[in-house]
């Protein structure tokens, strides 16, 4: 993130994307549906143009060239799939915050954090948390202290309101 943010003087306008025809599915790679999920949360969020492959919201998993991706119509086309539907809430949030922020797309997004296993964004008012650790990983803490909120601030989670100083944040597997 940082070296993008050093040598593009707008990323915004790219695209990211984790599939494509000429490579495996994700999920040929590996199982661990937390860490996919991640994955595809942090390139919608990420602030550059995300790109969902077919199937990839299906969770495809068939492996090399030239069978690569499964014919998606053998799915059904779920709008029900936990992929499916967990790539159209987290939609939703990034609608929601070009909403409220009229600039949110068209902003940068900063890392805030980065270690060996996180990495913590934020655009606008939106902060997320990302972990290449997966289903697997032990619990742990975070603290995040250039996150641009006041001491004592109340912010709302997706899905859990609390009141921050330093913002803590216990990452549990996946």
């Amino acid at each position: 993130m940082k070296a993008i943010q050093r040598s593009c003087r707008d990323p915004t306008p790219s695209g990211v994307f984790l599939e494509n025809h000429d490579s495996p599915c994700f999920l040929s790679r590996t199982k661990d549906m937390h860490l996919h999920m991640d994955i595809i949360v942090f390139s919608i969020l990420a602030g550059w143009i995300p790109i969902i492959y077919q199937g990839q919201e299906q969770g495809l998993s068939d492996g090399n060239h030239p069978a690569n991706h499964e014919t998606v119509w053998t799915t059904g086309f779920s709008s029900k799939s936990e992929l499916y539907t967990m790539i159209a809430s987290v939609n939703q949030i990034r609608n929601y915050e070009d909403f409220a922020l009229s600039d949110y797309l068209t902003s940068n997004t900063l890392a805030i954090y980065t270690d060996d296993h996180s990495i913590a964004l934020r655009n606008g008012q939106l902060i997320s948390l990302f972990s290449n650790a997966g289903a697997n990983a032990t619990n742990y803490n975070l603290t995040l202290t250039d996150h641009g909120y006041l001491a004592n601030q109340a912010i709302a989670e997706v899905f859990v309101l609390q009141e921050l100083g330093d913002m803590r944040a216990e990452v549990q597997p996946g």
